[in-house]
């Protein structure tokens, strides 16, 4: 891993979902990932490469793994059709638009149409997913890319990546690690992460957003860090970037993505590819392997400075 130092603003990372069940076509077991994103492992490895040549320079890597029960509100198993009289579950993608027409849960049914409905004053809608990062399953695991270079930059670094875990809850769907979908940021938002992704001290800093999916988890989490800056008075000193080689979309989703684009974009959010942010900074970082050359050259002369001072003892 080479190693870089940071003579400006410094460098945060956060990484969604960069999980199995999103990067990969299947798992090493050969289960299928329905929810496989297009080119998710090299987006991956793109990820890995940048976390590499950044090195321990960067500030912090926070890190969000989806994890679902089966039961969960945005999974069909929990959900039933309620004009029919054999269990019949939703298929994968159906909109949940008005609760009981004719979808309803099996479970939790007053929770559930409350927030279908709530959803919907919002002009929301509950989309139901296939099966994807179930608890102790393969995919709810991080893609091995991803794993192997965050396990280097915390031996480089000494640091330990922040990690949170989101989805936890059965009747709420999180795309989002800062605030659950459909719900009001200025009661629900969870400041605590926030405020450990982008850092306690506030100095100017970029924070880089990378993972999936660009049309659903990831467009969530740039609207959430969007109002978050904006809360938190940042507009200058926070710069959002969300690196393009390092995201994907659902599939058949990419117009999620470009809505997405078009409405942060003109609130400072930048859209650009690993190159282009290395480029962008590359005044501020300096080879840590000439700084050591540096170094070794001063150890160097301190030593013929001391043998002369010897030399001249003896004499």
């Amino acid at each position: 891993m080479l190693k870089m130092k940071l003579s400006k603003k410094s460098i945060r990372m956060i990484i969604v979902d960069a999980q199995i069940g999103f990067a990969e076509e299947k798992t090493q077991s050969g289960q299928k990932c329905e929810l496989s994103c297009p080119e998710g492992k090299l987006k991956c490895k793109n990820i890995s490469q940048l976390i590499g040549r950044l090195g321990e320079e960067l500030e912090m890597i926070s890190v969000t793994q989806d994890s679902h029960n089966l039961g969960h509100i945005g999974l069909g198993y929990s959900w039933y059709d309620s004009s029919k009289s054999d269990l019949v579950h939703p298929p994968a993608f159906t909109e949940v638009v008005e609760y009981g027409k004719p979808w309803a849960r099996l479970y939790e049914e007053k929770t559930s149409r409350e927030y279908v409905e709530k959803l919907g004053s919002k002009r929301m809608k509950l989309t139901i997913w296939p099966p994807h990062c179930l608890k102790g399953t393969e995919q709810e695991l991080l893609q091995e890319d991803v794993q192997k270079s965050l396990t280097e930059w915390e031996e480089v670094s000494s640091k330990s990546c922040n990690l949170l875990k989101k989805g936890m809850s059965n009747n709420l769907e999180e795309y989002s690690p800062f605030c659950a979908y459909g719900q009001d940021r200025e009661s629900r938002f969870n400041f605590t992460f926030a405020n450990e992704v982008i850092g306690e001290d506030l100095e100017p800093s970029y924070l880089l957003v990378t993972g999936f999916a660009l049309s659903h988890c990831v467009a969530a989490t740039v609207r959430d860090l969007v109002w978050f800056r904006q809360f938190k008075g940042l507009d200058e000193a926070l710069e959002l970037i969300v690196l393009t080689d390092c995201t994907s979309v659902v599939n058949g989703c990419q117009e999620l993505a470009d809505d997405l684009i078009a409405e942060v974009e003109p609130l400072g959010v930048k859209f650009l590819t690993s190159a282009q942010f290395l480029d962008l900074v590359k005044d501020q970082l300096v080879v840590e392997e000439e700084k050591e050359v540096i170094e070794l050259e001063k150890e160097v002369i301190e030593l013929e400075e001391e043998k002369e001072v010897i030399d001249l003892t003896e004499d």
